[in-house]
């Protein structure tokens, strides 16, 4: 049996940049009424994973939109917390 290992998408290199530039939007997502609570890096699918306080399809979409389906995702689990970087 052969083991396999996919290249990871994004590295540390790419995605501390892209948490820099997540933390400056906040404020242009609160004035279209999406509040980010938490965003990190995680290691399972080499993106960023954006948390909302209240997840909407339309506010993933948007999200998506911007900073690339191959570089976010939005998780579905709502955060009710202030704003956390998790890197």
């Amino acid at each position: 049996m052969t083991d396999k290992f996919e290249r990871a998408r994004h590295t540390s290199a790419t995605l501390h940049p892209l948490a820099r530039v997540i933390g400056s939007d906040l404020p242009y997502w609160r004035t279209r009424n999406i509040r980010i609570t938490r965003w990190g890096a995680t290691d399972a699918s080499g993106k960023m994973v954006i948390h909302l306080k209240s997840y909407t399809p339309a506010a993933a979409a948007e999200l998506c939109a911007h900073y690339g389906n191959d570089r976010i995702s939005v998780s579905t689990v709502e955060v009710n917390t202030d704003n956390i970087r998790l890197l």
